[in-house]
């Protein structure tokens, strides 16, 4: 019998998959503006929420690279 319910586990991935694709989006469409009033800023720097590590940002670190920045993530314990 299928089971309509998703378990925990399951909703907290979909939940944190989506957070990290609303963060990307919304970090790579503000580095956009952002470089398009500071021309010469090349530089980001990216700090973690609460329960995660400076390890969720590699997606997103190698993103910007492509792109030409400097991109620094903090690891606070």
């Amino acid at each position: 019998m299928f089971n309509f319910f998703p378990s925990r586990r399951t909703t907290v991935l979909a939940r944190l998959l989506a957070l990290s694709f609303t963060a990307t989006t919304a970090l790579l469409a503000t580095s956009a503006w952002a470089a398009e009033r500071a021309p010469g800023v090349k530089s980001i720097v990216l700090v973690h929420g609460a329960f995660a590590d400076g390890g969720i940002w590699s997606d997103v670190i190698r993103l910007l690279q492509a792109r030409g920045y400097h991109v620094t993530a903090f690891r606070i314990p």
